[in-house]
């Protein structure tokens, strides 16, 4: 008995920690798909060591913006307005400093826009 019950306590428990992954069909509308592997994957890289903690001034700030820029580039998003870049530049307490904006145009309504903006710093 005491057996049993230690096998079912151990299915049970391993049972728990087993993980499904979702993952979505590919869109035939050309709309983006996002699924877990996706999300999983930016947000190990954006936190791996090799982003050296992202923190303003640093290069891994730097780091981690030319990846976002890059992302942003291959699923389609547009500079926003008039900049040059991914790249709102502006001054704060004597740091030049830049957010990273892409725009993604409507599909069925043109004059309609989804903003994209990451807020990808850190404190080390």
């Amino acid at each position: 008995m005491k057996t049993t019950l230690f096998i079912l306590s151990l299915l049970f428990v391993t049972s728990t920690y087993a993980q499904v992954e979702v993952v979505t069909p590919p869109s035939n509308d050309g709309s983006i798909i996002i699924d877990s592997l996706t999300v999983k994957k930016h947000l190990y890289t954006l936190a791996d060591d090799a982003m050296e903690g992202r923190k303003i001034g640093t290069p891994g700030i730097e780091k981690a913006a030319q990846y976002i820029e890059s992302e942003f580039e291959s699923i389609g998003l547009t500079k926003f307005k008039n900049l040059s870049s991914f790249r709102q530049d502006f001054k704060e307490n004597g740091l030049d400093l830049f957010n990273i904006i892409g725009v993604l145009e409507g599909h069925s309504k043109k004059d309609e826009y989804v903003v994209v903006s990451a807020h990808y710093d850190h404190l080390g």
